[in-house]
């Protein structure tokens, strides 16, 4: 029945970011003013909640009572779907709310519903169940297996527990692998090496190294020095052949003012890819909707092809001027 249970919170798992998200881009192609699109989604919910009213609220209630065993196992089957569906119709939509006390009911709804079928303890299987289908949708195995064990206050679930949930993730991750959306944070990065918030970290603190002069050159290469030859721009020989350039936006370059995605594809390209944008003090990291100004500085990998296009827009940083809070 546990296998069965892990199996179930895989699929589950893989489930909800699809129509929650598929849900989103229906709703946006509606072809009417965003704020009529909550009431839409508000319809569905209530004439969803006509036929499944437990669908309404935090559910809190009921996963009690799906945990007491004395809810009847096809009520729990609907609850699975019908709270998914109100889940997307909701937020969807452009409604407020979030994912993760939904999430935790669609989980306690199926180990509910597997408990009732198998006849096996509910009490333990729900808060099992909970942890392995919020755990892989959201691709968040350990803070979910942390914050229900906190909530519920049952400690010697935690070695099973913690198994549901990898299988659960690891399945979710496998069955999702080719899907357009495979988590339910649709901004979620691989690692933590892809993170926004640690990619400015580690640049600074190169920028701070190479700006303090807090590293040491190969005895072959002496004669150069990388900080002053980036920043009179000079390009820096890459492998590839590609080279790392920064320079200084022109306040007459047609850059100015358009937003990034105009110009530069975000996505790698061969020819020009932005490292990143330092403005006034602060580092920025490129996104499509980031408006470029004049006197920013880029930082830049690119090919020769893209080095000549950027050769019209920006110039050579000069003496007084800074890479990242230090004057070069």
């Amino acid at each position: 029945m546990v296998h069965s249970a892990w199996v179930a919170s895989g699929l589950v798992a893989t489930l909800l970011p699809v129509v929650f998200y598929g849900a989103r881009d229906l709703f946006r192609k509606i072809p009417i003013p965003n704020h009529f699109k909550p009431a839409i989604g508000g319809l569905g919910v209530g004439l969803l909640a006509l036929v499944l009213p437990q669908i309404l609220g935090g559910g809190y209630g009921y996963i009690q009572l799906a945990m007491n065993g004395n809810l009847s196992a096809g009520l729990m089957l609907a609850l699975v779907f019908g709270e998914i569906l109100a889940l997307a119709l909701t937020i969807s939509s452009g409604g407020s709310g979030g994912v993760f006390a939904p999430s935790l009911f669609v989980g306690a709804m199926l180990s509910g519903f597997l408990a009732r079928v198998f006849h096996q303890p509910a009490a333990a299987l729900t808060v099992v169940g909970m942890v392995a289908v919020f755990g892989g949708a959201a691709r968040v195995p350990i803070a979910t297996l942390i914050m229900v064990t906190e909530m519920t206050g049952d400690y010697s679930l935690l070695a099973l527990a913690a198994l549901s949930v990898l299988l659960s993730y690891l399945i979710q991750n496998t069955l999702s692998a080719h899907l357009k959306y495979r988590s339910l944070y649709e901004a979620q990065v691989p690692i933590r090496t892809d993170s926004p918030a640690h990619y400015i970290e580690h640049l600074e603190a190169v920028l701070r190294l190479l700006s303090e002069q807090h590293f040491s050159v190969p005895s072959t290469v002496t004669h150069l020095d990388l900080r002053s030859l980036v920043a009179s721009g000079v390009p820096v020989d890459l492998p590839g052949n590609k080279q790392l350039i920064i320079g200084v936006l022109r306040a007459d370059s047609s850059y100015f003012g358009k937003p990034i995605r105009e110009y530069f594809s975000l996505n790698k390209r061969d020819d020009v890819e932005i490292v990143t944008i330092f403005r006034k003090g602060d580092t920025l990291l490129p996104h499509d909707n980031l408006v470029l100004k004049a006197n920013d500085r880029l930082l830049a990998i690119t090919s020769p092809a893209g080095r000549e296009q950027l050769a019209h827009h920006i110039e050579p940083l000069l003496k007084d001027q800074v890479i990242y809070n230090n004057k070069v």
